[in-house]
């Protein structure tokens, strides 16, 4: 078995790689569509008790090693601007700090967090960890890739506990404005690092089970799941395309067609797995999946699906 994480159809439409897999697609089952996001794609494959998995505790395993036994937060450092009615989250991820930036930044905010019992921390440079004091009640945030371009007060947590963690990440924001770092950015033609955001609250799971053997991904959060399990886990695509099967193998593709000169190598790994001898499941990001069996090649009459 082979299984194929996938952008959303209209982010392979944009670098001209939809096209092609419609045509394949056409012959294969169409499975039940599914909910957006990593979270839905780690459940395809994943099974973690209690069901509700912690991206944040995951990716600190991969990131450090020291998940065991404390609830995790994702501090991630992001760029809000405004518009005439919001706050909207315009940037996160690779913004172009480095590890000393970072950590000259997350010092500032360290006594802020640590008042609360909160520990903060710098795993790397867009990777930020709060581990929570015992006790404290792990607020439920929306993952950034879905609150991206949206106002970010619709993404926290309601309630009096939605009320602290906004103090708090106003607070968080009156430090970063004032640090001088975002004034050599502003000069340099960078966006501000102006907040924080948190999500993927929890603890690692009691236990996962998957019959995924081998997994391939620069995903921290999969790479976690990979460490947590004993499985192989590999970061450079390349090198996994040309690695000799498994039994059953994660492809999580997810941003590499973003990378032109990979998109003739997937093109043709896309190629030579759908006309392979196991099946193949793909799921997009965007919750569209299939199957895709050997003997289905012989549907050549059906027409290609409508991805929208």
């Amino acid at each position: 078995m082979i299984s194929l994480w996938l952008p959303s159809p209209k982010r392979l439409a944009r670098v001209g790689q939809l096209e092609s897999l419609l045509g394949t697609l056409a012959r294969a089952d169409r499975l039940p569509d599914a909910p957006a996001g990593l979270r839905a794609l780690v459940s395809d494959e994943f099974v973690c008790v209690p069901g509700a998995f912690s991206e944040a505790a995951l990716s600190r395993l991969a990131d450090v090693g020291d998940a065991a036994h404390s609830s995790w937060l994702r501090a991630d450092p992001v760029h809000l601007a405004a518009d005439h009615s919001a706050l909207r989250l315009h940037a996160y991820g690779d913004m172009g700090l480095d590890r000393a930036q970072a950590e000259d930044l997350a010092a500032v905010l360290k006594p802020l967090f640590g008042d609360l019992g909160y520990e903060l921390s710098v795993a790397a440079p867009e990777r930020w960890y709060l581990r929570l004091a015992s006790g404290s009640e792990v607020p439920e945030f929306s993952p950034p890739e879905q609150v991206l371009g949206d106002r970010f007060d619709a993404h926290m947590p309601g309630g009096s506990q939605g009320l602290r963690w906004q103090r708090l990440m106003t607070e968080a924001q009156m430090s970063l404005h004032a640090h001088g770092l975002n004034r050599v950015r502003a000069s340099q033609g960078q966006v501000p690092i102006n907040s924080l955001w948190f999500w993927g609250g929890g603890r690692l799971p009691n236990k996962v089970t998957t019959s995924i053997t081998r997994i391939s991904s620069d995903d921290s959060v999969l790479a976690g799941l990979g460490k947590y399990l004993g499985r192989a886990w590999m970061a450079d695509l390349v090198a996994a395309l040309k690695a000799p099967g498994t039994d059953h193998d994660l492809f999580d593709l997810r941003a590499a067609f973003a990378d032109p000169l990979l998109r003739p190598v997937l093109a043709s790994a896309l190629e030579q797995w759908m006309g392979g001898r196991v099946p193949v499941r793909v799921a997009f990001e965007s919750g569209q999946r299939f199957l895709l069996k050997p003997w289905h090649r012989i549907r050549f009459w059906r027409k290609p699906p409508v991805l929208t």
